[in-house]
């Protein structure tokens, strides 16, 4: 049985820094904490600290990394048990565990389960006590001189700092800082406290592999018990149906020796539902209860959900293809980061809502991106019971021109890390691919990917492996956006998967005004008012086939002063991500006028963005298995490439990515160019259907401005991409153009499209090579 010792009755306090880990008498003042948790969080509570995600405040609690904490709770011993272990599925990142002033264990990494045995230790009340190590006394790298002389050479040629100090740990690598979350050094207890009780014999961990084959699923079962003498014991696993009832019963024989062993074992399911992505069916779960006996003495019991599913990756000679239970599943996925830079406080109903709001826009993989966690177990039955594919990445991102390190101290911590995070998501039909990490080179790091190889072998997970992320077909496009090239440059992907492209949009002003100064902001009264009186904005014609049309079509300095974007907005926006440059690059063809007409401009070119992208891989999905979007969500409030802000709120991308994943596409290939009134424009008809089904007799009509110039009616197959026809008109009115399919009256499929945006610059000769050496060095 567990217990969870979480709660608000936890307290907190600090002392000086220093080696020693016993000064837990030292603390002068203990006040109230939550575990799971994280410490800027308790501050935040206690008005200790300013909110760090306001302003500029996180300027200010500093202070905390040079402290170093303490974390304790009281409880009593469980009645009836004969045997209580103390189990904290994750601490971050240096900890001390102490039970009643007795050291239990000293331990380094945040993704791996700490397990300690208390039945000799406790009496009836009890204290346990974890020691925290402040940030500033996080391991540092230890650089060669070869790493020095390189990191000299990238600064002159790439302005690029190789071998930074989050190499040094497998802490979040997100709270270093990124380009779209603060440098935030997170401690404290952020994963689940637990008291495990037993008998003689406790299981640790039930781990279920369920493979469908023919009319059965094999279930293969791994036990990890911990004896407290050698024993012989009965297993018997029982196989559930949803209401509780016992459909499968069988009895395992076990000769246990002293202390902690493995044992694995199968059994056959017969006639099994199978989990299925929520776009191919119902996510069927499965139960399995565990029952340990020793001559008819029940010594404990274990339960865990399962799915039965296949999974297969086909990669090479131009594919990149993923099949669930032997059929395909186009992927038209999300990159997930964080949901809070405090990542101890997020909450169950927070992964329920941002996978909810995922799904509802047709998503159907989450990638769980390197430079961020192994999510807690929430997070995960969140994915298994809406049928959302995960993609789980391991905690390694972005070493182009360096390597991680290869010493035996770090070995021993990625394996020690590994392991505990395969162990952890094993049962969860949802996760359906492995990879080694973010953006680094798998031939330099080939350290790193043989250690994670070994990881996933040590427990016999047999899901697909993928070394890094970009790599063998897959793509991450940063030409448009980081390299400023024209969003046409979508067009050119030829990767059979592309897992990363982007462009950031400033979140809605009701959300502005929840994290800058009011006084910074135009009124809720006037939304359109500028903060500061500007004269009226030049651009360049956007049309303009002059050399000056490959440059921004006008400095981020003149759209931000347009916009009344200037002094401490401007320096706060750029505190929160905020890249001007880059944001007023592909907003200034909407010419904003006011911050309210700003925001419209970069969401709109976000969603524009996007639309190509993900329209030209869909067209192609013969040759092409997916396409993932940077990025679903944010850690804290700022101005980044997600479509839902920190507090929830859909940017314009959002919506329209329903239409733009529906299972069912209808999509319109036409020239990328300006369109006038009187101009002519033809467009090619696609419609694209990743369902199960065929929909004979639909009606497929296009309008422009409201007008219907084209109409058909057709049958659309399964699992089909097809040219529909062709639709050439004269642009009239307003400049839009819309295409719909209904079946049986209904709408099936509906899609939008923005003749007035033109995107007229073009990436530098410069910029492409820079781009070019830069992905190239995660190949050589």
């Amino acid at each position: 049985m567990m217990i969870d010792l979480g709660g608000r009755d936890w307290e907190f306090g600090s002392v000086e820094p220093g080696p020693r880990d016993d000064d837990y008498e030292r603390v002068r003042e203990w006040r109230p904490a939550s575990v799971p948790g994280g410490l800027h969080a308790d501050l935040a509570a206690l008005n200790l600290i300013s909110d760090p995600y306001v302003s500029d405040n996180l300027e200010t609690s500093r202070w905390v990394e040079e402290r170093d904490w303490w974390y304790r709770k009281s409880f009593r011993r469980p009645s009836d048990a004969r045997r209580v272990f103390l189990v904290c599925l994750g601490i971050d990142y240096r900890s001390t565990v102490y039970v009643n002033g007795r050291r239990l264990g000293q331990h380094e990494g945040m993704f791996s389960t700490q397990s300690y045995e208390l039945t000799d230790l406790l009496e009836t009340e009890n204290l346990l006590a974890v020691r925290i190590s402040g940030a500033r006394s996080l391991p540092r790298l230890k650089r060669s001189l070869r790493d020095r002389l390189e990191q000299i050479l990238a600064r002159a040629l790439f302005q690029a700092e190789l071998y930074p100090e989050r190499f040094a740990s497998l802490k979040c690598q997100m709270s270093y800082g990124w380009d779209f979350a603060p440098r935030l050094p997170n401690l404290g207890l952020w994963d689940d406290v637990l008291l495990a009780t037993s008998g003689d014999v406790w299981i640790r961990r039930v781990r279920i592999g369920a493979t469908p084959i023919d009319n059965q699923a094999r279930l293969d079962v791994a036990l990890d018990l911990d004896a407290r003498v050698a024993s012989t014991v009965v297993a018997c696993v029982q196989i559930l149906a949803t209401n509780g009832d016992i459909i499968v019963e069988q009895p395992f024989p076990l000769a246990l020796p002293d202390g902690p062993s493995t044992h694995r074992f199968h059994l056959f399911l017969d006639q099994p539902t199978l989990w299925q992505p929520w776009d191919r069916g119902e996510p069927c779960l499965q139960r399995a209860r565990v029952i340990l006996e020793h001559q008819g003495e029940q010594l404990d019991v274990a339960e865990e959900s399962f799915g039965v599913r296949s999974v297969e990756l086909v990669r090479g000679k131009g594919r990149w293809s993923l099949r669930v239970n032997g059929e395909e599943e186009y992927l038209r996925g999300t990159n997930w980061v964080p949901a809070d830079a405090i990542y101890g406080r997020v909450q169950a109903e927070d992964y329920e809502r941002l996978i909810a709001q995922a799904k509802q826009a047709n998503v159907n993989v989450l990638r769980v991106w390197g430079g961020g966690l192994r999510e807690k177990r929430a997070f995960y039955e969140q994915c298994d019971r809406q049928g959302m594919l995960v993609w789980q990445e391991f905690p390694f991102a972005c070493a182009f021109f360096d390597r991680f390190p290869s010493d035996q101290t770090h070995a021993r911590l990625v394996e020690q890390e590994a392991r505990s995070m395969v162990d952890r998501l094993y049962n969860h039909p949802s996760v359906a691919l492995w990879c080694g990490g973010n953006e680094f080179n798998p031939r330099r790091n080939r350290h790193i990917v043989d250690n994670l190889s070994l990881a996933l072998r040590y427990h016999g997970d047999s899901r697909p492996f993928v070394p890094a992320s970009p790599g063998g077909g897959d793509a991450h496009n940063w030409r448009v956006w980081h390299g400023q090239a024209n969003l046409g440059d979508y067009r050119r992907e030829r990767a059979p998967l592309l897992s990363e492209f982007g462009l950031q949009a400033l979140p809605d002003l009701a959300t502005l005004r929840r994290f800058l100064p009011l006084r910074l902001l135009p009124s809720e009264a006037a939304p359109e008012e500028k903060t500061c009186p500007v004269g009226e904005l030049k651009l360049p014609a956007p049309h303009s086939r002059s050399r000056s049309a490959n440059r921004k079509p006008d400095s981020s300095a003149a759209v931000l002063a347009h916009c009344g974007v200037e002094g401490e907005l401007e320096r706060l926006l750029r505190y929160h991500c905020a890249q001007f440059d880059k944001l007023a690059r592909y907003a200034a063809p909407y010419h904003p006028g006011s911050l309210t007409e700003l925001i419209q401009a970069t969401q709109r070119a976000q969603a524009q963005g996007l639309q190509v992208a993900i329209e030209h891989y869909r067209r192609h999905r013969d040759r092409t298995g997916g396409i993932l979007i940077w990025q679903l969500n944010e850690p804290w409030p700022a101005v980044s490439w997600s479509i839902v802000d920190y507090f929830g709120t859909p940017k314009l991308a959002y919506r329209w990515l329903k239409d733009l994943y529906n299972p069912v596409l209808v999509s319109l290939d036409y020239p990328l160019r300006r369109y006038n009134p009187g101009d002519r424009i033809t467009a090619d008809i696609w419609v694209v259907n990743d369902t199960r089904r065929d929909y004979p007799a639909c009606e497929l009509t296009c309008k422009q401005a409201g007008r219907e110039v084209w109409s058909r009616r057709l049958d659309v197959p399964t699992g089909g991409l097809m040219l529909a026809g062709r639709v050439e008109t004269t642009v009239v009115g307003k400049r839009e153009l819309d295409v719909t399919l209904t079946f049986e009256g209904d709408v099936l499929s509906h899609n939008f499209y923005d003749l007035a945006y033109h995107d007229p610059a073009g990436i530098s000769t410069r910029d492409r090579i820079r781009n070019w050496i830069t992905w190239r060095a995660l190949e050589i």
